[in-house]
């Protein structure tokens, strides 16, 4: 979904479209790099899942600034640290460990 909005932002010369679907699809494949590399290290998901909850509380927190509020396309912003998050669950979720190395 997100490349589809990339693609479209590109197309229509969308600077602001094309910086923010950017930004969330690095942050999503972010989360799952940073996942994965943990989990090759330790088996530990709980400190995955700590991680996870920070950058949900984050984007939550971001979203409640008042200047962020008056700034509806700096506030789309915030969820960038929400697709950290899928990205971690992605990784988690993954059934093979072939996948994950």
């Amino acid at each position: 979904g997100n490349t589809v909005f990339l693609g479209s932002a590109l197309e229509s010369l969308d600077g602001f479209g094309v910086a923010l679907y950017l930004a969330i699809i690095l942050s999503f494949m972010g989360g799952v790099m940073f996942t994965v590399e943990v989990m090759s290290r330790t088996k530990r998901k709980l400190a995955i899942g700590f991680i996870m909850a920070l950058n949900l509380i984050g984007c939550d927190a971001l979203a409640a600034i008042p200047y962020l509020q008056a700034h509806p396309n700096m506030l789309r912003f915030t969820c960038v640290f929400a697709a950290v998050s899928m990205g971690s669950q992605n990784a988690i979720s993954m059934k093979h460990e072939e996948i994950q190395q």
